[in-house]
């Protein structure tokens, strides 16, 4: 048997070898050591894939669960897109007043449109008065 490419198709040689590896996510959390509760406080969001940054196009959402000192989860909500790449999450200050003293986890889920399984990044934040 011969495969021959038919010229009168309408879909181009390339159109689907973006399938070929699947656009996996991977993110990190970067943002203060030390939170006082009552003030206001922001973390950033890498998201890459192959080492790129992930277009914001490409993603369904970025979301956040905060869980204080006790292991409980404290504040829900999601992320901003900044660029390409980069999303904030920002802790009002109302918000972080809640907050009891210890150490804090803030996770950060990245939510792709184009693949179904998700990732997670971590940072681990002091609050302390």
């Amino acid at each position: 048997m011969q495969l021959d490419r038919y010229d009168g198709f309408i879909d181009p040689a390339g159109k689907w070898d973006r399938f070929g590896a699947p656009a996996m996510a991977s993110a990190t959390v970067t943002g203060p050591a030390r939170v006082r509760p009552g003030a206001a406080a922001s973390f950033d969001v890498r998201v890459t894939t192959a080492g790129r940054p992930y277009p914001v196009r490409d993603i369904e959402s970025v979301k956040f669960l905060l869980f204080d000192a006790r292991g409980e989860v404290a504040l829900t909500g999601d992320a901003t897109a900044v660029r390409d790449g980069q999303w904030r999450i920002n802790l009002t200050a109302a918000q972080t007043g809640r907050l009891p003293v210890g150490t804090a986890r803030l996770e950060a889920v990245v939510i792709s449109r184009l693949v179904s399984i998700s990732a997670v990044a971590a940072i681990e934040v002091v609050v302390r008065r």
